[in-house]
């Protein structure tokens, strides 16, 4: 495998990681069966916006939704365009176990923009997780347009087996 094709698996490995399921340890019930869900205005567009929480309880799912809220146009006007990812997000309350250390982590797929948080996570690092989300899908096209376009020009002109 050349330079190109190793540079794809990379691509598609980090882009199927960022969606994977739950860290190992996290309670799949969380998931079904979230503490609250609703539509809210994030930025100049609706999501559906669902919290689960765990030790933090109720005070921990408002805190969180009144935060995505405030940041959601604040974040529009830093990164200059709306926010581009999927109609739903997903933000579940983590241990740091669960979190390999990290106080938050995020990903998305075409479906839905999933967020680990540790119960008592700053307000900065959910506007960070937050960032991660509404760049993610720009910055995978960004590399993957680019990389389709430099792997066409640099294969064989034979058909390759």
């Amino acid at each position: 495998m050349g330079r190109a094709g190793l540079f794809v698996a990379f691509v598609a490995l980090f882009a199927s990681g960022l969606a994977a399921a739950p860290p190992a340890g996290a309670r799949p019930s969380e998931d079904r069966n979230p503490s609250s869900s609703e539509t809210i205005a994030f930025g100049s567009r609706t999501v559906e916006l669902t919290l689960n929480h765990s030790a933090g309880g109720p005070a921990w799912d408002g805190r969180v939704r009144d935060l995505v809220v405030t940041a959601g146009p604040v974040l529009e006007d830093l990164i200059g365009v709306p926010y581009p990812g999927p109609d739903k997000i997903g933000v579940n309350e983590r241990t740091s176990g669960q979190l390999g250390g990290y106080a938050g982590l995020a990903g998305c797929s075409h479906v839905v923009c999933n967020i680990r948080l540790s119960t008592g996570f700053r307000d900065k690092t959910l506007l960070h997780e937050l960032t991660h989300a509404w760049t993610q899908r720009t910055i995978m096209r960004d590399i993957t347009g680019p990389s389709a376009s430099l792997s066409n020009s640099k294969r064989p002109s034979e058909p390759m087996p």
